[in-house]
């Protein structure tokens, strides 16, 4: 240990120690010998070292993208990640995602669907329409339109009933008014967004599930940006991918309606080995008479059902999906 000193002249010579004398002042909330800490909490905690063995190694870690699968077989959503889909009203965007959760319910998968603009009537009415079997849905599916923005037992509570039976996919549709309820403002900054995915996405998605999160885009195209209506931390938070809808050509009764999906963010950088450019799929959705035989397509064909508003299904047609890919590789499906 060093010392410091000074020589100063004083008449016998003598050196002075500089080193200050504090007198230790007591400061409220410090841990004195009569004020010990309380002992460390009983949980897992996030600020310990990971273990880089397999990283080291060069093993490829990460999820390969398994859902939403395109007609040549590759998918776009990740297991275990937040992802989002941004379109216009009417873009086919929840379309989109609903022929994702078909697919999982038709692999015997648990899809969960939050709802926040929508009612069971109409999402189940896309569904039959997407020919997925009523027996199906009812034992896959599980649907939740809450009115109220999650409380202090959400977590103890609600949060482990959701998970309950093991959701390959989680869907929340409408974030933006998800935030309302929520007393947040997506226009008010990214401190407001993040609160929200702290709130609801991740801990569904620290579960497993791959979550997807369908929301709008600002009515300007020139301002919008890669990312949906507000904070750009919206995209941030995506550590799966990002997904914006375009729509192509109308959907309606007797119509074939067409979507353009393309990529804003693939953070694992798995869905753009397969995408040359960033068109990630062509959606194509197509109203037929309910006596048609659809042939096999990668989302199922559909069967008739009713669904109430402006946008209901006809009981005389039929709906078929398909997800085709529009790309100069080899293996790729033409539409």
């Amino acid at each position: 240990m060093y010392r410091l000193y000074e020589e100063r002249q004083r008449t016998n010579g003598e050196r002075v120690d500089l080193a200050p004398t504090v007198e230790a002042t007591p400061v409220a909330g410090s841990f004195g010998i009569d004020n010990q800490p309380p002992p460390p909490p009983d949980r897992p905690s996030t600020w310990r070292f990971v273990d880089l063995t397999e990283a080291v190694k060069g093993v490829r870690s990460g999820p390969e993208p398994d859902l939403l699968t395109r007609a040549d077989g590759h998918g776009l959503f990740y297991p275990g990640k937040v992802h989002t889909v941004s379109g216009e009203s009417e873009s086919l965007k929840t379309w989109l995602v609903l022929i994702a959760a078909k697919q999982v319910i038709d692999r015997g998968g648990h899809v969960l669907l939050i709802d926040f603009e929508d009612d069971a009537s109409s999402v189940v009415g896309r569904l039959l329409a997407l020919r997925c079997e009523p027996a199906a849905i009812v034992q896959f599916f599980h649907y939740v339109s809450p009115e109220e923005g999650p409380d202090a037992w959400f977590r103890e509570l609600d949060l482990p009933a959701l998970l309950a039976p093991g959701p390959r996919l989680a869907v929340l549709d409408g974030v933006t008014e998800a935030m309302t309820l929520l007393g947040l403002d997506p226009d008010r900054g990214n401190a407001d967004v993040a609160r929200f995915i702290k709130k609801i996405p991740r801990p569904i998605t620290d579960a497993g599930p791959g979550t997807v999160l369908i929301d709008h885009v600002s009515k300007s195209k020139e301002t919008r940006g890669r990312y949906a209506l507000g904070g750009v931390h919206k995209l941030n938070v995506v550590n799966g991918a990002a997904y914006t809808v375009e729509l192509k050509q109308d959907f309606g009764r007797g119509r074939t309606g067409r979507a353009r999906l393309s990529i804003a963010k693939d953070r694992p950088g798995r869905v753009r080995e397969h995408c040359p450019g960033k068109v990630a799929a062509d959606l194509v959705l197509e109203s037929r008479p309910a006596a048609t035989d659809l042939p096999p397509v990668s989302a199922g064909g559909c069967r008739p059902a009713t669904r109430r508003g402006a946008e209901d299904v006809p009981a005389d047609r039929t709906y078929g999906a398909r997800l085709p890919f529009r790309g100069r590789q080899a293996g790729t499906v033409q539409a």
